[in-house]
């Protein structure tokens, strides 16, 4: 080959290659499924050393036109200064999620606002309808979204959310510091060998925060069951001795699930059972603590490879007798 027609050979590959590149990367985020993810999101409110926790998961179908045509989030704050400060909220108004970004940098913003319809409740009381709060309408959380090909990275920089333990009183909840993403759902149900894991700030009755994570493996039945276990809770008060704990469930009976294909949603509970074990690891002292029928509940979507968990609520109880009562978990179950 001439080194003339080889050059223009290579420029035309390597021109190519760049183009593929390029439109690859291209901003983009089509009208379709996304999961929605955004953890380790510390807070403040408006009172001092009142500092607190939230994460976002859920899904939206997306217009392509900078709004929703469906969706399903759920937003859990836990407040590490107050016992059953809320809110959980369940957001499933389409015009809750709003977004636009430039095409040329993919940078833009993405805002979730609650809606009247949608329903928030004070700490652990996610799903009493009498105890769900009205002074969460029009509030919202602002995140930078940085858009790829049909996916984007979200990081939060505001909120006007309240944090809430009744009807009529809550504090400002700002400098929200979450980061997460937005990628395209893929069809994945709960069944079958599934890894979970998940981690996340709490608070106890004693309005004491601390963190809570698990991993394990299980088997799930497609009856809402399952059909082999083996998951280790281990937990932590931050602020005070002797709570620290261990668990360790293996009957399967301690799973319950439940899941709907079209909804793209459902919960998960992993529950203590009569022959699982909890015990104190509080320098090293191995005492039993007694959690027989106490549970973690979660809100369960469909995500990207996966599922996504965001907790709901906790009974569990921690070594110094205190309930685990308002828990700020975000974890996954994938295959």
């Amino acid at each position: 080959m001439k080194p003339g027609k080889f050059l223009a050979t290579v420029g035309a590959i390597l021109f190519g290659s760049v183009f593929a590149v390029g439109t690859a990367r291209a901003a983009t985020l089509a009208k379709g499924g996304y999961s929605i993810t955004a953890h380790g999101g510390g807070t403040e409110t408006n009172q001092p050393f009142d500092d607190g926790h939230m994460d976002v998961a859920g899904f939206a179908v997306l217009d392509g036109k900078g709004g929703a045509t469906a969706l399903n989030l759920t937003v859990a704050y836990q407040d590490d200064d107050e016992d059953n400060d809320g809110p959980t909220c369940l957001l499933t108004n389409p015009a809750d999620l709003t977004y636009s970004f430039a095409k040329s940098t993919g940078i833009g913003t993405m805002t979730l606002t609650v809606a009247a319809d949608d329903v928030c409740y004070p700490g652990n009381n996610y799903g009493n309808s009498s105890d769900a709060v009205t002074i969460e309408t029009g509030k919202s959380i602002s995140f930078v979204l940085y858009a790829g090909a049909n996916q984007a990275r979200l990081v939060s920089t505001s909120a006007t959310l309240l944090a809430v333990n009744t009807s009529s009183n809550g504090e400002v909840i700002f400098g929200p510091t979450m980061a997460g993403q937005m990628k395209r759902l893929t069809p994945v149900r709960p069944s079958g060998q599934m890894l979970l894991n998940g981690t996340g700030q709490t608070t106890n009755a004693s309005g004491r925060f601390g963190h809570e994570s698990l991993a394990g493996s299980v088997k799930l039945t497609r009856k809402g069951g399952a059909s082999a276990l083996d998951v280790t809770p281990v937990y932590s008060d931050n602020s005070y001795y002797g709570s620290a704990e261990t668990c360790h469930l293996t009957d399967p009976a301690d799973v319950a699930y439940s899941f709907v294909s079209k909804n793209k949603m459902g919960t998960f509970t992993p529950t203590v059972g009569a022959n699982d074990a909890c015990y104190s690891t509080y320098s090293g002292s191995g005492t039993p603590i007694s959690n027989s029928g106490n549970s973690l509940t979660f809100n369960l979507y469909q995500g990207n490879g996966g599922l996504v968990l965001v907790s709901t609520n906790s009974n569990l109880v921690d070594g110094n007798g205190d309930t685990i009562s308002d828990p700020g978990v975000l974890g996954y179950l994938v295959r």
